[in-house]
């Protein structure tokens, strides 16, 4: 979250703690298209990391960052596991691509199911609901989480979505 929508919350928290009468209903969202493939480029680092045999660090992500070339063979190891390209799908490419469209085609088939977007989603809803509910102001009564869904594709930002309803 930026600092604008902290302060966008920050407000939103002010204005309900004022109208005691409303409820916040708070909709989790996904964007299908992005958010699989920014979960895709996640679970692939943590593969890599697998691979490399490095260490957790004690938080989890505190982990030292593979050196490139350690890097590109694991990148390189994966790939080499990839069904070939379709030529008849595919425009013709250069006998060896680059490690950056290695990844890429190693991060897309790494399969993501719905259930991990609709986590995702649930997270982005409980991470706002926390916020509001976090100074005490607000009670839980009225921070509701509605559901999860997916958001429209192509937007520059996935939004969750809030509604108010009235009468408590």
């Amino acid at each position: 979250m930026t600092d604008e929508d902290l302060k966008k919350l920050e407000v939103l928290e002010t204005a309900l703690d004022e109208r005691t009468g409303l409820r916040l209903d708070i909709k989790g969202t996904f964007d299908p298209t992005v958010d699989r493939a920014a979960i895709q480029v996640i679970k692939l680092r943590e593969q890599l990391f697998e691979m490399s045999g490095k260490p957790r660090g004690a938080a989890g992500s505190d982990r030292d960052p593979l050196s490139p070339k350690e890097e590109q063979r694991l990148v390189e190891k994966l790939y080499a596991k990839l069904p070939p390209h379709d030529p008849a799908t595919t425009p013709a490419a250069s006998a060896q691509p680059s490690v950056e469209e290695m990844k890429q085609r190693v991060a897309a088939a790494i399969p993501i199911s719905d259930a991990e977007l609709e986590a995702l989603a649930r997270q982005r809803a409980e991470a706002i609901r926390t916020l509001l509910l976090e100074s005490g102001r607000l009670t839980e009564e009225r921070v509701v989480l509605t559901g999860v869904g997916a958001a429209e594709s192509g937007q520059e930002k996935v939004r969750t979505q809030l509604s108010l309803s009235a009468g408590l």
